[in-house]
């Protein structure tokens, strides 16, 4: 017995006999300590090589899909010089900073088909202030699963990022167990990623793990920023869910980025949500073409009921204040009375019009403009064969359906040789859509036939009357010249 001493004793078997009491004295030397240590072995990489063992079922465990995708997307811009006293200052002058505030909804429809065909249509779009730098506007701007070798998103960066879930990954990355929660019968392993070097394009983040199927469930990551032009942050996070019992598909995404660019801070955030999955769905063979993306005619003209029918996720109270605010100054803009300021400031005459820039005129209940030549352009002394003195303008008509028509035209009288020369064009654009224009062009006119070739005679110049028609869609482009050398 431990802390006693030892003590042998003879004892022999006897059946009835009463039992042996045996008393021990205790050990006078000191016990030694005994430390017992559990080292036990991150099974982080274990796990990731099981999850690309299964990635391609996952990945392809449906061929085709039609989801419904909401996209709301947030930013701000902050001057970073600012002191506090001066951004006290902007709120109590009323510079409100919904005024340096973005926003942006969309509403669209998705299809998808194996290996990589796309089409969506974007049914209703709401934009409050201006939309340049909000990200993700559409389902085309990139991919984010990990499940492929390589993720490519050019809209950040044109080089590829290597997936930490391929086997070339397990080589360029480091994994680490972050965690293990119960769901039911399964366990939910969080592994952080991180690369082994930096400097290569690799990314930085964790995924969750369900080792029932092992099938990612989240994931969330960074990209490099020496590989963004644009970004010097950028986040994205992931999180699906189990559809229809067939396979595992994103449900929401998060897009959180900023950027600095001098005084210049730009934060945003985008969140897009897919709700009713069809999967399995049949398409037929000519659906999917070279157009990946449109929008309705209607989308721009949707009501607030079809948002509240729409919105996925509820908006905040500074978004519904943003919304507010860039829909009283958008109506203000539109109004009658300061669209007619405009255009009186617009047409109005000055000496600085009439004499440099040029005189222009636009009707804007016609959809048409008028300009007219300054003065400064009616002598021309530099011109072949002489000075000359002339004036020219344009016509510009944009009709309701968008397609419009331009008229250019110049005259031009020599001083030396006294003749008439001029040109003028027609341009029409049929199809708005696909910016499909015919225009026609035609003059005569003196110029130099070799541009900068030396010759001992000195510079060729010639004369001629020439025709041209050209288009930019389907129809042939004829060009009919004629010259003579004098």
């Amino acid at each position: 017995m431990l802390g006693y001493e030892k003590y042998n004793l003879q004892v022999i078997h006897q059946d009835g006999r009463a039992p042996l009491q045996v008393i021990l004295n205790e050990a006078s030397n000191q016990l030694k300590e005994i430390r017992i240590a559990n080292f036990r072995k991150d099974r982080a990489e274990e796990i990731i090589r099981n999850v690309i063992a299964n990635k391609n079922k996952h990945y392809h465990a449906v061929n085709s899909y039609r989801v419904n995708v909401y996209i709301k997307a947030l930013e701000e811009q902050t001057d970073t010089k600012k002191s506090n006293a001066e951004r006290v200052l902007d709120s109590l002058e009323g510079r409100n900073k919904l005024a340096s505030m973005s926003m942006a909804e969309i509403s669209l429809k998705l299809d998808y088909a194996y290996p990589n065909k796309i089409k969506e249509e974007r049914v209703g779009v709401k934009k409050s202030g201006s939309n340049e730098g909000l990200f993700f506007l559409s389902t085309t701007e990139g991919q984010f699963e990990l499940y492929p070798n390589l993720i490519q998103v050019p809209a950040l960066s044109k080089t590829p990022m290597l997936s930490p879930l391929s086997y070339s990954g397990l080589v360029a990355y480091k994994y680490k167990t972050l965690g293990i929660r119960k769901l039911g019968n399964a366990n939910i392993y969080t592994i952080q990623f991180s690369p082994t070097r930096m400097g290569n394009a690799l990314l930085e983040g964790s995924v969750q793990i369900v080792d029932t199927s092992w099938a990612v469930i989240q994931s969330q990551f960074r990209f490099p920023k020496f590989h963004m032009p644009e970004y010097d942050f950028f986040e994205v996070v992931q999180d699906y869910e189990w559809m229809e019992n067939k396979a595992w598909m994103i449900s929401k995404q998060s897009f959180n980025y900023y950027s600095k660019s001098g005084r210049n801070k730009l934060n945003g955030r985008t969140v897009a949500l897919y709700t009713d999955y069809q999967l399995d769905t049949t398409f037929s063979k000519r659906y999917f073409g070279t157009e990946i993306s449109a929008t309705s005619s209607e989308a721009y003209q949707r009501d607030s009921t079809f948002w509240n029918t729409v919105r996925a996720e509820p908006l905040s109270k500074e978004e519904i204040n943003l919304i507010h605010f860039k829909d009283s100054v958008q109506m203000a803009q539109n109004s009658t009375k300061y669209l007619d300021s405009v255009d009186r400031q617009y047409n109005r005459l000055t000496l600085l019009k009439i004499v440099l820039n040029g005189v222009n005129y636009y009707h804007r209940k016609s959809e048409t403009r008028l300009s007219f030549n300054p003065l400064m352009s009616f002598y021309r002394p530099f011109m072949p064969g002489g000075a000359r003195i002339g004036t020219g303008g344009s016509y510009e008509k944009t009709f309701p359906s968008k397609k419009r028509l331009w008229l250019n035209a110049d005259i031009n009288y020599g001083l030396v040789n006294p003749n008439l020369m001029g040109d003028a064009s027609i341009t029409y654009r049929y199809n708005p859509f696909s910016q499909g224009y015919f225009r026609l062009d035609f003059g005569r006119e003196f110029d130099f036939i070799f541009w900068g070739e030396p010759c001992k005679t000195g510079a060729w110049i010639g004369i001629g009357e020439w025709f041209d028609v050209s288009c930019n869609g389907r129809i042939c482009q004829p060009k009919i010249f004629g010259w003579a050398i004098v």
